[in-house]
């Protein structure tokens, strides 16, 4: 950082008014176990919400989970937020789209979200949002 503000931009100002002391790296997770645990929170803690909320079972298939796993979007480009805004985007925006359309039809069931690709080519190919797939199931 110093050596940017300083001696690429020419602006030892900038760094000052932020402060040496304040500047904080963040390095991206690169280890898959840590990143399964970073999900089965985020997961569990939304599966909790569900239930206690709107009486809605949850359930990610592992083809989901590796796509959570591996999406630009997720871990790549931005941590473990980015996994929980894919779990917003992907998981809780359709499923509530799909509950408060029929409330009664769904209280008591579960929520299944797959990925209808093989799980070995998962990260060999662009991510395909088509392939995402929705079903409600009796518990």
């Amino acid at each position: 950082m110093k050596d940017y503000f300083v001696n690429r931009l020419g602006r030892p100002e900038i760094l000052n008014r932020i402060g040496d002391d304040n500047i904080l790296v963040f390095n991206f997770l690169n280890d898959e176990k840590t990143k399964m645990e970073i999900i089965g929170k985020q997961v569990d803690e939304l599966t909790d919400y569900l239930a206690k909320k709107y009486r809605v079972a949850l359930r990610l298939t592992p083809a989901f989970v590796r796509v959570l796993m591996l999406h630009p979007s997720g871990f790549e480009r931005n941590g473990a937020r980015g996994v929980r805004n894919l779990l917003n985007k992907m998981v809780l925006n359709p499923l509530a789209e799909q509950y408060f359309a029929a409330t009664t039809e769904c209280q008591g069931k579960t929520f299944q979200v797959d990925y209808r690709v093989k799980l070995e080519e998962i990260g060999c190919q662009p991510f395909d949002r088509s392939q995402l797939g929705y079903k409600w199931k009796a518990e």
